[in-house]
């Protein structure tokens, strides 16, 4: 009895699963003769949306002003303010340096060469003021000779100085310039033997005057022997 009512179990399942099928074979029918809506599909994609990016462009400037270099102050008035330009310096010309002040012409009249002559400036010569003691104080040349013998003696003679106490140191110098001779004598007058007058050749000699062993600005006065063979 319950084999029975198995069986009857299984076989009212079949007939409600076939009667499921045909009700969904109608519902296929009727769905297919009838117009459907399509959904809207979005396509999925990995690559992401181009962005618009903006293209930066320069400001723009101002015209550039032209600086007057001649006249500064109307620079300054200028409404333009803007870069300088750059203006080429003028390339100089030759011989353009200061200018000579004219050279001097002479009239038609005038006999002087184009150039102005310059006097030489003139020499002074220092005067030597000698004291009124030493007036007289002078070689003797009416007496004395310029002409002399070798080894021979030879005398000189001055005039005096008119003062009390005055002494005269003499010199004698051969050819080479060298003193042989020097000595300090009152009197006027002197003589050198002829031993100082070994060879030919030109001899000096001078005196000064002193006075209580201090030398007088007289000066010295001297004069040359010219010796002979």
């Amino acid at each position: 009895m319950r084999r029975l009512s198995l069986w009857g179990l299984l076989i009212l399942a079949l007939i409600l699963a076939a009667c499921g099928g045909d009700k969904d074979k109608d519902n296929g029918g009727s769905s297919g003769g009838s117009e459907s809506t399509p959904l809207p599909t979005t396509a999925a994609t990995d690559i992401p949306t181009a962005t618009t990016i903006p293209i930066i462009t320069n400001p723009t400037l101002p015209p550039p002003a032209t600086i007057d270099v001649r006249n500064p102050n109307s620079n300054a008035t200028s409404g333009n303010v803007g870069q300088p330009t750059s203006q080429t310096a003028p390339i100089p010309t030759r011989g353009g340096g200061p200018t000579l002040p004219p050279t001097w012409t002479p009239s038609s009249g005038s006999s002087a060469a184009t150039t102005p002559s310059v006097a030489p400036p003139t020499l002074v010569i220092p005067t030597f003021e000698r004291p009124a003691i030493c007036d007289s104080f002078a070689p003797d040349y009416e007496r004395n000779i310029d002409q002399h013998f070798v080894n021979t003696d030879l005398t000189i003679y001055w005039f005096p100085v008119t003062a009390e106490g005055v002494t005269y140191a003499v010199e004698l110098y051969d050819v080479a310039g060298a003193v042989v001779f020097l000595t300090e004598i009152p009197e006027t007058q002197i003589t050198f033997g002829g031993d100082y007058f070994p060879s030919r050749g030109t001899y000096y000699w001078s005196v000064r005057a002193k006075q209580n062993g201090a030398v007088i600005d007289c000066g010295a006065i001297d004069n040359e022997v010219f010796v002979n063979g």
